[in-house]
């Protein structure tokens, strides 16, 4: 029979690139001989090193929960995983990668811009032609006014002319050349 040693934990550090990384060396004993050493990262510290966020790492993980159960320890609020783990999750985060389409967007905010200049320019002249179209309709109610006027101006000028001749047909001339106003039968 095996007897099992309460497993040792020991805290060391990483140097990778600029950061230094705590990573947990986790041995377990049987029998006083060395079975599996596993090299522990924090969730954070994988997050940070496969250039993802935190959150989705932890997602990844909770989705294959099953299959990695026993190669996350979790010490108070911090859980590590192992270099299994790791492999584990960078197989499934390139089996299933995230396509982020880079577009242009310098090219599609000038694109948009543009566009919006021209409809600019379109709405200023659409806008000037309404303008101009409002000057003539005011024109056009002004001169229809004058020409009510002087319709009705006419009118009256033609009754007073009218009237006028018929005053002018009651004068009878007289023998001297002078004119005599003649009564009206009614």
């Amino acid at each position: 029979m095996y007897k099992r040693y309460r497993a040792q934990q020991e805290y060391c550090l990483q140097v990778v690139g600029q950061e230094v990384i705590y990573i947990q060396a986790c041995t377990r004993l049987v029998q006083g001989a060395c079975v599996k050493e596993r090299k522990m990262v924090t969730i954070k510290e994988f997050a940070r090193t496969e250039n993802c966020s935190y959150e989705a790492i932890r997602q990844q993980i909770k989705r294959y929960e099953t299959d990695l159960k026993s190669h996350i320890i979790k010490q108070g609020r911090t859980r590590f995983i192992d270099e299994y783990a790791a492999k584990f999750l960078r197989e499934k985060r390139r089996a299933a990668p995230i396509v982020i389409q880079e577009q242009n967007k310098d090219d599609e905010l000038q694109q948009l811009r543009d566009e919006n200049k021209n409809l600019l320019i379109k709405l200023a002249a659409v806008q000037e032609e309404l303008h101009q179209l409002d000057i003539e309709q005011r024109e056009n109610i002004k001169f229809r006014l004058e020409a009510d006027q002087n319709k009705k101006q006419l009118e009256a000028a033609e009754q007073k002319a009218n009237d006028a001749a018929e005053e002018l047909a009651l004068y009878k001339p007289t023998i001297f050349g002078l004119y005599k106003k003649e009564k009206k039968n009614i």
